[in-house]
């Protein structure tokens, strides 16, 4: 709910590009001083860093499918290429969620160049008001008492 919510009102704090930017910080979590260089460090990498990273790259992803808008691509893609190129190309851990993102922003630029396809609409059903006796009403064809 939190993500579906930053993304639907983050254009009111912040900008496409400083949204991908605070993003990319997000992903850049560092372990406090006091875990680095003790066997606790893969602890903390495995239980909060991993966890973290993945987060980003899934408000990402949902970000470019579904709230990003086409004129928002060109001004946050140079900061995005260069996260999925780089910190994400980088760790064998969400390598695989890099090339996802790419796939995902390739669609959405390809929908901007193309046109996309529209939605479809829903099909419209008609309906046909009868006046039903009180039996027929009834869920279980009882009337109420």
């Amino acid at each position: 709910r939190f993500c579906a919510a930053l993304l639907l009102t983050y254009r009111s704090f912040y900008s496409p590009k400083e949204l991908m930017c605070a993003l990319v910080a997000r992903y850049h979590i560092q372990p406090p001083a006091a875990v680095a260089g003790t066997p606790l460090h893969d602890v903390w990498v495995n239980q909060r860093q991993l966890p973290v990273q993945l987060m980003v790259c899934n408000v990402l992803h949902k970000w470019i499918s579904h709230y990003l808008y086409d004129d928002d691509v060109t001004e946050m893609l140079p900061d995005f290429t260069a996260f999925v190129d780089g910190p994400l190309a980088d760790s064998a851990r969400v390598a695989k969620l890099g090339a996802l993102l790419k796939a995902t922003m390739a669609k959405k630029q390809g929908s901007k160049t193309t046109g996309g396809t529209p939605p479809k609409k829903p099909a419209v059903t008609s309906f046909i008001w009868r006046s039903a006796s009180p039996a027929q009403a009834h869920p279980k064809g009882r009337p109420r008492r």
